[in-house]
């Protein structure tokens, strides 16, 4: 007497095909996490170092004797100081020009918020001046920072 073939699949296959699925995906996962990290810091990165070359580009048009020592401000919601802030985004005209507030640039705003985006300026020399810009920002709970010199001679 012969017995029945089994055609099908035993809860034990099932467990253990679980099993491997499982082990191959968690490490998956993680990837898309770090991917998400690595995104932001480049983002923030990439900020700063916009933000310094704009800086840098303003302080060649100031006044020579308007460059110096700048403490740590605030670029969201920071105190007009004639020196960068109010940081502007230029528009066709003088008109279009839009402060980044809340209510004119929120997106921008909330992201400068967010990451407590600042900028500092420190000042040495007198001919040519050596300025340092330096941005700083909260990322992850640790305090990053860029920094980017630039010579101002008198014109």
């Amino acid at each position: 007497m012969r017995l029945p073939s089994r055609r099908g699949v035993t809860l034990l296959e099932v467990i253990m095909a679980m099993v491997i699925l499982t082990i191959a995906i968690v490490p998956m996962l993680d990837v898309f996490g770090v991917t998400g990290r690595t995104v932001a810091k480049s983002q923030n990165l990439s900020l700063a170092v916009g933000l310094s070359h704009k800086i840098a580009q303003h302080l060649l048009t100031m006044p020579y004797d308007a460059i110096v020592d700048k403490a740590e401000t605030p670029l969201a919601d920071g105190a007009d100081d004639q020196v960068f802030n109010p940081l502007e985004n230029p528009g066709t005209s003088q008109t279009t020009n839009r402060r980044i507030t809340a209510a004119q640039l929120p997106e921008l705003h909330a992201f400068l918020k967010k990451y407590s985006v600042r900028y500092a300026l420190d000042v040495v020399g007198d001919a040519p001046k050596d300025v340092k810009i330096i941005i700083t920002w909260i990322e992850q709970g640790r305090n990053m920072l860029y920094s980017l010199r630039v010579y101002v001679s008198r014109r």
